[in-house]
Order: C-alpha cells, then structure tokens, then sequence
C-alpha cells in the first residue's frame, strides 16, 4: 500500500476523532506517573522485541493465524501479547493537547492547513512510542477507536474502548494482516474501574445473539454514546474496514487481542465478528482470523461460552484464553461483592502459562458447575489483591509467555 494513501487515512482517522471528542467538555488528565501504570515501558517492550526477533517475524510471515485449530503456537502469541502491551503507551498529555489545540482553531471557524497539520502532528504524536514499537517489528500502527474519556448514554462515570490497529505495509507483499489490539484497565482510571465492576450479566440486545454477558463491558462496545459516535462497535468495523479495503483488493486476514479488559472487549469484539462474517451484511474487506486473550475475566455465561465455541469451531480461526499462574482477574466473575451474580463460564480454549514450566491446557468450564465466586469483600480490595500479586501485570505475562517460547507443551 502506498506511503501517501496511508497517512491520508492516518490524517483523516485524526480529524474524525478529534472533531467528535472536541464536541464534548475536555477531561482532567490524570498526573503523569499514573497515565500508564500497566506499561512496561518502551524501551523493555524493545528489548523483548529484540530478543524475540525471529518470533515476531514468524507471526507476521504466517499473518498471525495458527495452523492447527487444536494445538497453540506459542511463535504465532507471542505478537498479539506485544500489542495488546503496547497499547498502553499511549501519552495521554499529548492527547490532551491535540485536544484543545483542536478545540481553540475550530472555534473560530474551519481549520487551516497549516492548523490541520498542527492538530494532526499532536495527536499522532500521543501515540508515538506505540508507532516506534511497531516499526520495530516491520508494522505500522494507528487509533482506531478512541472512547476512553467519553461516556455511554444513561452511564455517566463509565466509558468506551481504546482500540489499535497493527497492520503489514508494503513490505508483506500479499501477506497482510491487521492486528486489532484493545487496552486494559488503568486502575487508576475511575471509569475504567466502574466498567470492570459493573460485571452483572444481562442479555445483550441485537448483538452477541442477545446472550447474557457483563454489562459494563457489554455497554462499553455495544451501547449507545452521544452522536455522531453511535455503537463503538459499529463504528471501529467500519474503521478497520476501510483500513482493510486500502491494504490490499483481497479480504484481509485479522486477529484480535486484548489484556485485562482489553481481553474483555477482544472477546465480545470477536465474537460479533464471526457472527457478522456469516450473516447477511459481513465486513466486507475482512477475513476473520484468531483472538489471543491475556489475564481476561469472565464476561458470560455457560449459552454464551457454549455458542461462542460453536461458532469458532466454523471460522477460519480460533480462540486462545491465556492465564498467567497466580493471576486473579481471570478467576473472576464471579465474586462475593456481587453474590447473586454467579452464572459465569469461561469460554474454550484456555492455556495456563508459568514462569518455570510448560504449559498446560485449562478444562473447559462449559459441563459445570459454575466456579465458585472469588472471596473478596469489595472492589478497593479486588484492586488492592491485583496489584500486590502482580502476575496480572505483562511483566510477569512476559515471563511466562518466554518459558513458554522455550518450553511449548507439558
């Protein structure tokens, strides 16, 4: 794809974002050294990207799609683990400045361009690290959907989706691939926080085969926000789809990925697109590829996991749930702070990963029972419990993901 045909939609992506965001009141940034507490940094992400050099490249020369539905390559994981990490780098200052310095031109009328220029450099500039860590690996990178300082209709202290999107240049020739990558809890971000809490379950509408699934995430991707945004969903396929349809005149082989939260969305993410490839108005530029979860909670129940398996067994793709030893997001829902709140079921295919031996298969949840519920007493203690144990962070993912790059099966 050519460079120019790329940062034209780079530029308009840009503009489409900061035009709808300006139309709501600015947000308080939060202090600097809580904007991204779960990154590692970027110099230890390039680190780990040097040293897993040949890994990555075979990720991208297989178009991060594993050959057998059956057994994970744990060559193929290890990318979609590095992009759901690096999109905590995201500099919400310089966000923040975009912002406002998009706000003060449009008061006064259309923007210049040497304005649009001005708007455009800072808000890419936000995402800069995560650009450098992509060129690393021989991608490109821009913001699909960005939702994380807006608030759904009828929720006013929760929010939306950060959304990604790694993608192959020119350099892949007819192998390309777009990687969509949501970020996770920033545990100091209220709203954040009050979308993990908000885990009851409630029957989906229009979507997800209307199963019961955790509402805040639920609301989160599929629920309405003020115009002219509409359902995040909605609104982040027809992005990446016309990402798509600029890459290359073929379907465009696509992953999903997601730690904590992230994970969260991935999932619901996914599976409305394998629901929407075989129904009557499919994304028309997408092939739907695999989902790679790292530390994700339950997000539904026992129907939801068992049509959520049906549906993968039928995809080009397949689904893996990645669990680091000692993490405790993935052994919730349920929990005591909710105790009417227990019909929650992990969807297939689990993998438990440790620092100092091989992998191992997680049995399915779908037979039953149903888990028993975390004993914890309230959400201040659930966050404290994270992180003091620290195995959910990627840091100890990392670990993990490393033995097992070494050491693939038991």
């Amino acid at each position: 794809m050519p460079g120019k045909a790329i940062e034209e939609l780079r530029e308009e992506f840009a503009l489409k974002n900061l035009e709808r965001l300006s139309q709501f009141p600015p947000q308080q940034p939060p202090p600097e050294e809580l904007s991204k507490p779960c990154s590692p940094g970027l110099k230890l992400l390039q680190k780990w990207s040097n040293d897993n050099k040949d890994v990555i490249q075979a990720a991208i020369k297989a178009t991060v799609l594993g050959k057998d539905k059956s057994q994970i390559s744990w060559d193929i994981a290890f990318l979609p683990f590095m992009e759901s990490t690096a999109v905590y780098l995201r500099d919400w200052g310089l966000f923040a400045q975009a912002l406002e310095t998009y706000r003060k031109h449009r008061s006064h009328g259309s923007l210049s361009e040497p304005q649009i220029r001005e708007v455009v450099s800072l808000y890419n500039n936000s995402t800069l690290q995560i650009q450098t860590l992509a060129e690393l690996w021989g991608l490109d990178f821009m913001v699909i959907c960005d939702l994380v300082d807006l608030t759904p209709e009828g929720h006013l202290t929760w929010d939306g989706p950060y959304l990604g999107g790694f993608f192959t240049t020119a350099a892949q020739g007819d192998n390309q691939f777009i990687g969509l990558a949501f970020k996770g809890t920033n545990p100091f971000n209220w709203k954040e926080v009050q979308v993990d809490y908000n885990y009851q379950l409630q029957h989906a509408e229009g979507y997800l085969e209307n199963q019961q699934v955790s509402l805040g995430v639920y609301t989160g991707l599929f629920g309405k926000f003020p115009e002219p945004y509409g359902i995040a969903y909605d609104f982040l396929i027809g992005a990446v789809d016309l990402l798509a349809s600029r890459l290359s005149s073929k379907a465009v082989m696509t992953h999903v990925t997601g730690h904590s939260l992230g994970g969260s969305y991935s999932t619901m993410c996914y599976i409305q697109l394998l629901i929407s490839s075989l129904g009557l108005q499919p994304p028309k530029h997408l092939n739907i590829g695999d989902e790679y979860t790292f530390g994700a909670p339950r997000v539904g129940d026992k129907e939801w996991a068992t049509i959520y398996q049906g549906l993968i067994e039928h995809a080009a793709g397949t689904s893996w749930r990645i669990v680091n030893d000692n993490d405790i997001v993935p052994q919730v829902a349920p929990t005591e702070l909710k105790p009417e709140q227990l019909s929650f079921c992990h969807v297939n295919t689990g993998m438990q990963i440790f620092p100092n031996k091989a992998p191992i298969v997680i049995p399915s949840e779908i037979p039953g029972p149903y888990p028993p519920p975390y004993p914890i007493d309230d959400w201040k203690d659930l966050l404290k419990a994270i992180l003091d144990i620290g195995a959910h962070l990627p840091n100890f993912y990392y670990e993990s993901l490393e033995y097992a790059l070494q050491h693939p099966s038991a």
